[in-house]
């Protein structure tokens, strides 16, 4: 049958929350132990979910095989930013495909209706935060065009 991708429903929620629970897990275990694996099931997890399905700032798309969700995005306009002159922001706030289905240009259709979406709300610059030692989604985010712009440094006391 293939891959197919829809605009997600409400009825794809919990699905969403599960396939973000395997990222924050995943980020986790290879990157940043200070991430809270529970979150994405939690009631603010839920609600940030739901903003993105069914609001009107927020976009969520789900990858689908066989009637099985492999993979979803989501995205929000943003804020402004005070400091800058320039409006219409958009960010990827996180995307995720199950491990087998990687690297077969999923996450490319998933990034493209992110794309389409951005051009229908006349956005005009887009952001994501990516976990500085996830090279893999670096270097994805850098073949889709994204540069270098802010580097966040963080230590512990």
């Amino acid at each position: 049958m293939g891959v197919k991708i829809k605009v997600a429903t409400i009825d794809n929620l919990k699905d969403i929350q599960l396939l973000n629970k395997k990222l924050f897990e995943e980020e986790y275990n290879k990157y940043d132990k200070t991430i809270d694996c529970n979150w994405p099931l939690s009631k603010e997890g839920e609600e940030f979910y739901k903003e993105r399905i069914t609001g009107s700032k927020g976009c969520a798309y789900v990858l689908i095989e066989d009637s099985k969700i492999i993979g979803y995005l989501v995205a929000s306009l943003s804020e402004d930013e005070f400091y800058r002159n320039i409006n219409n922001f958009a960010e990827l706030d996180d995307m995720f495909i199950l491990k087998e289905y990687r690297n077969k240009g999923y996450g490319s259709l998933l990034y493209t209706k992110f794309i389409e979406w951005c051009k229908s709300k006349d956005v005009k610059k887009l952001k994501v935060l990516v976990t500085a030692k996830n090279k893999q989604a670096i270097q994805f985010y850098k073949r889709k065009g994204f540069e270098d712009y802010n580097v966040t440094l963080e230590m512990n006391l």
